[in-house]
């Protein structure tokens, strides 16, 4: 069996898209959907390079890429773009680091005194992972008790200030 030039992990309108552009190029095409490691497995064995289109966590796209024994820059995004993207936290950290403006982000952690010290009120109080924002990812604390009002949420970790 030869090598697809190009795996697509996933199967929503993304995907569609990337094999018809893929296809145009003259590009053969392998399509999986993005379930888990099974599917990463498959196509990483099957094909050249693997294009991301649906989420899939980079801990499992690591463990495929171990399990296939291939190097994680078969995918794209390479997943320590992805472990950046998923958390807001480490974002800031690297736009720090690479002299993106941006603002101030600590992790909420014990009695949440860092965020305190560190942020002030008041706070945007935020998951760490997962959606864009919104009423179930973004809560404001405007001094110190309503940041203790909020503990419940960030106690067992995942968010920051």
């Amino acid at each position: 069996m030869s090598l697809a030039d190009l795996g697509i992990l996933g199967s929503g309108p993304m995907a569609r898209y990337v094999a018809l552009a893929a296809s145009e190029l003259g590009l053969s095409v392998r399509q999986a959907p993005a379930r888990g490691l099974a599917d990463a497995l498959d196509l990483l064995s099957a094909c050249g390079r693997v294009v991301l289109t649906d989420k899939l966590p980079a801990s499992t796209l690591r463990q495929a890429c171990e399990a296939a024994g291939v190097p994680p820059s078969r995918i794209l995004p390479h997943p320590e773009c992805l472990e950046v993207v998923e958390d807001k936290l480490l974002q800031k950290a690297v736009f720090l680091r690479d002299g993106v403006p941006t603002v101030r982000a600590v992790p909420l952690e014990g009695d949440g005194q860092r965020a305190v010290e560190e942020i002030g009120f008041p706070m945007a109080v935020k998951a760490r992972l997962g959606s864009m924002g919104g009423a179930k990812t973004v809560r404001f604390a405007r001094n110190p008790s309503e940041l203790q009002a909020l503990r419940p949420l960030w106690h067992g970790g995942g968010w920051m200030a």
